[in-house]
């Protein structure tokens, strides 16, 4: 009897311990199926976050394109009113100043805001050039309307310089457009 009641608590022992190690096999599937689907989450918001950050990237590039394409038309606004004031001296015979090479308005955007922003790039180092052409021939005209009005004398010097001076000026222009499109390419090149 001792036998079989030994035999009796063995039995009911083993299947207790059947029972937890079922339990434990049990847990330990739903911590594996909890592991591989936190995994999986874990991967998708990876996914996302690369995803947040190609997209912040992208945007961040745009801006900065449009604050370059916003300096470039900007300094374009402030050429053209240039040379409105140019050609309105002209032909109300006042013959405006016209500031120094250096001390002019694009000169200090020229050695400020724009070389920060491109001073980089080749073809805003080309900008010099045409911008001394056009305050050299603009001032060249206008020298003529400060002296007594000299203009009808010196017609054929003031037509010349006005053309050599749109010239320049369409040179500029360019520049400025190629300046944008560096700044632009270069931008992208680096993402």
């Amino acid at each position: 009897e001792r036998t079989s009641k030994a035999t009796g608590e063995i039995s009911v022992s083993i299947q207790t311990l059947q029972q937890e190690a079922n339990d434990i096999q049990m847990n330990s599937e739903k911590i594996t199926n909890l592991a591989m689907s936190s995994s999986q989450d874990v991967e998708a918001f990876e996914a996302t976050l690369d995803t947040f950050n190609a997209n912040a990237n992208h945007v961040s590039g745009m801006a900065h394109t449009i604050e370059n394409v916003n300096i470039i038309v900007l300094t374009k606004i402030d050429h053209i009113l240039c040379k409105s004031q140019i050609y309105a001296g002209l032909l109300n015979g006042k013959g405006l100043q016209i500031a120094e090479e250096k001390n002019c308005r694009f000169s200090r955007w020229y050695d400020g805001e724009g070389k920060k922003h491109f001073g980089n790039y080749e073809s805003f180092k080309a900008l010099r050039d045409p911008h001394s052409i056009i305050v050299d021939n603009a001032d060249k005209c206008l020298s003529f309307v400060r002296k007594s009005d000299m203009c009808l004398e010196n017609s054929s010097v003031i037509k010349s310089s006005l053309k050599t001076m749109e010239h320049a000026s369409e040179k500029l222009f360019m520049l400025l457009d190629q300046v944008i499109h560096e700044s632009t390419n270069l931008h992208y090149d680096d993402e």
